[in-house]
């Protein structure tokens, strides 16, 4: 089985959401709230975002940072009043992280720029390329985790 094509096209669809977070960033920098970081944390703060509430180990897995790091990046996050931490009303011993309300229509816009991109992307297409990649999509969005895998 020859699975490169699909961690070709992974890379490729991660590449174009971080050039859009940098694109951001580097129009943003100095007028809003999320210019004080770097395509990096912004980065973390979208992968918080996309799996919250969360805990710093959902972070970590998500992000590959090392627990300190993924602590450290948190905290930065928290004390910019970025991201909110909590109880965990289920497990009292553990945190839940969010994103604040207002970040959220921030990272909302990178969002809407990375689809667009990707639309402009796809115009090209031929409609069997489009339904091919529609197959995978399905697929792919019915594929169960493995077991003992947790979700944020």
């Amino acid at each position: 089985m020859n699975l490169e094509p699909f961690f070709t096209m992974h890379a490729l669809v991660e590449e174009l959401r971080r050039q859009c977070v940098i694109d951001y960033w580097e129009q943003r920098q100095s007028d809003d709230p999320l210019g004080q970081f770097g395509p990096r944390q912004l980065n973390q703060l979208i992968v918080i975002m996309n799996h919250q509430p969360c805990a710093l180990q959902d972070v970590m897995h998500h992000t590959g940072l090392s627990a300190p790091a993924a602590s450290a990046a948190v905290d930065k996050l928290v004390r910019a009043g970025i991201v909110h931490r909590e109880l965990n009303p289920e497990n009292r011993r553990s945190l839940r992280l969010t994103v604040d309300p207002e970040i959220r229509k921030s990272l909302d816009e990178i969002d809407r720029n990375f689809r667009s991109r990707v639309e402009q992307l796809f115009q090209a297409a031929t409609p069997a390329e489009l339904a091919a990649i529609e197959t995978v999509g399905t697929f792919l969005s019915t594929l169960r985790r493995p077991k003992g895998h947790k979700s944020c």
